[in-house]
């Protein structure tokens, strides 16, 4: 087979998005049947030396620089022509520099991954009217579109979302991100204590539902059931619960390194994400490496990636009380809690090992 040259796109690198660009891009490249060419803003992550591309292209990204974007644009048209790409893989979205690569090359193989078919609820008018413009944009123009779940797939489908009833679009699960992996913390010797009933991770931001976690847990107190409960993140929490729920948790209310994150994850007896719409998701992969079962909200991916009733339970979203209904069976069986646990662990490298979803990928550019 002749060589084929792949172009990895990611500008935005925030926080999952960054890491699961870098560490793609990682597993991909492993194939050496194929050339491998990186496009990305400056970022540690991001070197020749560290990931092997034949080239990589990084550029300063501030779309508040009009001059600064035009000389990127052109570097950029520069690059992919003298490198003579075949294939041109869109993994992070961004207005400016995927629109012009999608219109300036429309006649290349273009494969976008659709993070978010619609902004989340409680995005910013900017926001929300940038994305959908860069997704009715490139989408439009992409051979083909892939999304991270069956449900996403057919959420765009049946709702006509962006237009896609005549587009070719795949499943691909988005795969363990490898740096929140410490294996170490596994370890049956390990003094670690499961001192947390629930944990709640994450970004704070409205579409997180985290209301109705705080609902959940005033209706379990109403029953007499007391639960400890952790949140960790960035964000307003005030913005989002009433002020006579803060009591309820214990917060940090911060961003935390990858290993303390991990930590807590192994001290929590359950993780939950009561999200009110999701789409794309790695936080479930990564509570299941630390055998933890789930408990989560019936959207998004969330409802392909946790089996109910095996690797966790889903819950209608925005049901405080089935939600409170699922914690307090959990913490009352521990057989049950290790049982999904152990399943989840199973699932994860059967399903989400990030080179098995690269081999996923590989079919798709070697496609004729």
């Amino acid at each position: 087979m002749k060589k084929i040259n792949i172009l990895l796109v990611g500008f935005n690198l925030d926080g999952a998005m960054g890491d699961n660009y870098y560490q793609l891009s990682k597993s991909l490249i492993k194939f050496k049947e194929h050339n491998w060419f990186g496009l990305s803003k400056r970022d540690k992550r991001i070197n020749i030396k560290n990931a092997n591309f034949k080239e990589v292209l990084l550029v300063d990204y501030n779309k508040r620089n009009i001059i600064s974007l035009f000389k990127n644009i052109f570097k950029i048209n520069k690059f992919i022509k003298s490198n003579k790409i075949d294939i041109i893989f869109l993994i992070t979205p961004n207005l400016i520099f995927n629109v012009f690569i999608s219109i300036a090359f429309k006649k290349k193989k273009i494969i976008y991954f659709l993070h978010d078919p619609t902004p989340h609820s409680g995005e910013k008018f900017l926001r929300r009217y940038t994305l959908n413009m860069q997704n009715k944009i490139v989408t439009s123009l992409s051979q083909i579109i892939v999304v991270a779940s069956y449900s996403q797939m057919k959420e765009i489908r049946n709702s006509n979302i962006l237009n896609l009833n005549k587009k070719r679009i795949e499943t691909i699960e988005l795969g363990l991100l490898n740096n929140l992996v410490f294996s170490e913390l596994n370890k049956k010797n390990t003094d670690i204590v499961e001192d947390i009933d629930v944990l709640f991770f994450g970004r704070i931001e409205h579409y997180k539902g985290l209301d109705i976690l705080a609902d959940a847990l005033e209706f379990l107190e109403t029953q007499k059931k007391k639960v400890k409960c952790y949140i960790v993140g960035k964000g307003k929490i005030i913005d989002f619960i009433k002020s006579s729920q803060i009591d309820l948790f214990e917060i940090n209310n911060t961003y935390v390194e990858d290993y303390e994150l991990a930590s807590l994850i192994k001290r929590a007896k359950i993780v939950v994400f009561p999200y009110k719409n999701a789409t794309g998701t790695q936080t479930v992969q990564t509570v299941y490496f630390y055998q933890k079962p789930v408990i989560a909200s019936n959207t998004g991916s969330f409802s392909d990636y946790i089996i109910d009733g095996e690797t966790g339970i889903l819950f209608e979203k925005n049901d405080y009380k089935e939600l409170a209904k699922s914690i307090d069976y959990l913490l009352e069986n521990e057989k049950t809690r290790r049982i999904m646990g152990s399943n989840g662990k199973n699932l994860l490298s059967e399903r989400f090992n990030m080179d098995i979803v690269a081999k996923k990928y590989i079919r798709l550019f070697e496609e004729n």
